[in-house]
């Protein structure tokens, strides 16, 4: 019986994270991925923003707890209680896709509060706000009571990343090409005040498009719906005093707090849906961090055209997932078509073009093998990258440019 029983103990997967991943270096963003963080499969990242002491770690604490299935390790955001800010830069909580039951990985991506940077620095603000909104698919920007001005401006300073970023000769055409990288956008109402709860079951969409349409600050309006393609807004019911004592202590099944768990879980299935619609977009296994390095590469950077160089690489990146799943389709039809030149060869005399029949299969089966595995990224910055740069800088139009065009993904 104890052996039996020690067969079918299956040890239990040990959480990834949370971690800091991104951290400040001087006044630049850089990042940390640890080795073993690595797994295949898509990954879909939701990233928290606002200012702090909103409550971002104890949310994502609970939609941790959410989707962790019984028999997985729940992994626990930090969250200080004190007076001075706790999380910097970005950290993240990887859940497997068999511990959460999903479809894909999930990142839950923490950010620093948005004006916890150096008060002397406004790039640090700048270059926080820009990552949010490059590294996810999803992002949600948390506040309390309602959308005012400050919050406004705040969308709006996620929003004007293009202006010192892109190129304003091309600036249009920049937006466009952004669509299909841009996150979807879910604004999180904390409702202390007792609001907006009750509007349409804590759905209140029709009161931030109503803020977005009404007169004043234009400009950063249209911004914000240029970039935010899709967007929606959400209530989250107030914690109470024995709520928030009841959740500090892990308790988040408290009846004290089970308005709040229920109105964070309706937001917690928006991100998902919002995730699976972009399926077919996420990056799998190391491409994530690569996709990592290279965000933080552009908002680091004082170039003009390094966000234009960024689009290009994320349009290089979608196309190889479009190939890699075509290829991973038809690694089955040309395994079969293998296996059947093989049988007939055996019982043929027509050796000498079935042989040839069949070098021709293990080629495309090598190709096919090859160009679907995970482990073939190109970064950003590689060799191959800087080389190509060169010769796209000083606009050559030869077949050595078209070659390199197709090879890079940073002037794709």
């Amino acid at each position: 019986a104890d052996v039996a029983g020690a067969e079918t103990k299956r040890p239990v997967p040990q959480p990834l994270g949370p971690k800091q991943l991104v951290f400040w270096r001087s006044e630049e963003l850089s990042s940390e991925v640890p080795h073993d963080w690595v797994f295949n499969g898509p990954i879909g990242t939701v990233c928290v923003a606002g200012d702090d002491r909103v409550g971002k770690s104890t949310l994502l604490s609970l939609w941790a707890k959410n989707l962790s299935t019984e028999g997985f390790e729940i992994p626990e955001f930090p969250a200080g209680h004190t007076l001075q800010s706790h999380t910097k830069g970005l950290w993240s909580a990887l859940l497997r896709a068999e511990a959460a039951d999903l479809p894909f990985h999930l990142n839950l991506c923490d950010s620093q509060g948005l004006k916890t940077t150096s008060s002397s620095s406004q790039l640090q603000q700048w270059r926080l706000h820009a990552a949010n909104v490059l590294v996810p698919q999803v992002l949600v920007y948390m506040f309390k009571d309602v959308l005012n001005l400050d919050q406004l401006r705040d969308l709006a300073r996620f929003a004007h990343l293009f202006q010192k970023l892109g190129n304003n000769s091309q600036r249009s055409e920049q937006l466009q090409r952004f669509g299909r990288l841009s996150p979807h956008l879910i604004v999180l109402v904390r409702d202390d005040s007792n609001l907006m709860n009750d509007l349409n079951g804590g759905n209140i969409s029709s009161h931030l498009d109503q803020v977005l349409d009404s007169p004043g600050f234009e400009e950063d309006k249209n911004l914000i719906r240029q970039v935010f393609r899709t967007h929606e807004a959400l209530s989250l019911h107030k914690l109470s005093d024995e709520g928030q004592s009841a959740v500090r202590e892990g308790n988040f099944a408290a009846a004290s707090a089970q308005r709040w768990r229920h109105s964070g879980e309706a937001a917690l299935q928006r991100v998902i849906l919002a995730i699976q619609r972009r399926g077919l977009l996420l990056p799998h296994g190391p491409e994530l961090w690569e996709w990592y390095r290279s965000v933080l590469l552009t908002v680091n950077s004082e170039e003009d055209a390094s966000l234009d160089r960024l689009i290009g690489h994320g349009e290089k990146l979608d196309r190889m997932r479009h190939r890699r799943r075509l290829l991973q389709d038809s690694f089955g039809h040309v395994l079969t078509l293998l296996a059947g030149l093989a049988i007939v060869s055996a019982f043929s005399s027509v050796g000498v073009c079935l042989d040839r029949a069949a070098w021709l299969a293990w080629i495309l089966l090598s190709v096919c093998y090859l160009g679907a595995s995970p482990l073939l990224k190109m970064p950003m910055r590689g060799l191959a990258q800087r080389f190509c740069d060169h010769l796209y800088l000083k606009g050559s139009e030869d077949i050595v440019n078209a070659i390199c065009l197709e090879a890079s993904s940073q002037t794709a």
